[in-house]
C-alpha cells in the first residue's frame, strides 16, 4: 500500500473542509455586502432637532444602534434647511424649547411642506402641550426625563405605521 491510498482520505477529507470554508467565508462576504446595502437603500433617515448636545447624543446613539440614519439640527432654521436640501427625512423628532423658534412653530412651518410623522420630545408636560402638539399636526408626544429605548420604541412604531398607510 502506497502513501497515496494511505494519505488520500485524509487529504480529501482537508480538502473538502478547506473547499467549505471557503464557500461559507464567500457567502459571509456576500451577506455582508448585502445587509450594508440594504441599509443604505433602505435605512430611515430621522431628523432630530435638540439643543442639548447630552440628550442629543445619547439619542442619536440609541437610534444608530437601530439602523436609522440621524441628521441632526441644534435649531429650528437649520432643521428647516436640512429638510429643503435633502428631502429623504421619513421621520423628525422635535423639541419644543427651541433657541430660535418653538417646536411647535417648527412642526407649522414643516407642516407646509411635508407630511413626515413627527414625535415631540420635551419637557413640558402639562396637558394644554401634548394636546397643542397633537393637534397641530404631531404623531407623539415624549416628556423629559426619557428612557432612549422607549424612543427607539416609539420611533419604530411610527415608522412602521406611516409605511403600512403608504402601501394602502
Amino acid at each position: 500500500m502506497g502513501w497515496q491510498a494511505k494519505w488520500c482520505p485524509l487529504f480529501l477529507e482537508l480538502h473538502r473542509s478547506a473547499h467549505f470554508t471557503r464557500k461559507i467565508y464567500r457567502a459571509r462576504i456576500y451577506l455582508t455586502l448585502a445587509s450594508f446595502f440594504i441599509r443604505v437603500l433602505v435605512m430611515p433617515c430621522i431628523l432630530l432637532v435638540e439643543d442639548e448636545p447630552a440628550i442629543a447624543d445619547t439619542l442619536i446613539y440609541a437610534l444608530r444602534t437601530e439602523c436609522h440614519e440621524v441628521s441632526h439640527a441644534m435649531t429650528g432654521t437649520e432643521a428647516l434647511e436640512i429638510l429643503d436640501k435633502s428631502g429623504r427625512h421619513d421621520l423628525a423628532i422635535l423639541d419644543v424649547g427651541l433657541p430660535d423658534m418653538t417646536g411647535f412653530d417648527l412642526c407649522r412651518k414643516m407642516r407646509e411642506t411635508s407630511q413626515i410623522p413627527i414625535l415631540f420630545l420635551t419637557a413640558r408636560d402639562g396637558e394644554l402641550d401634548r394636546v397643542l402638539g397633537l393637534e397641530l399636526g404631531g404623531d407623539d408626544y415624549v416628556t423629559k426625563p426619557f428612557s432612549p429605548r422607549e424612543v427607539a420604541a416609539r420611533v419604530r412604531a411610527i415608522l412602521r405605521r406611516s409605511r403600512q398607510s403608504t402601501k394602502i
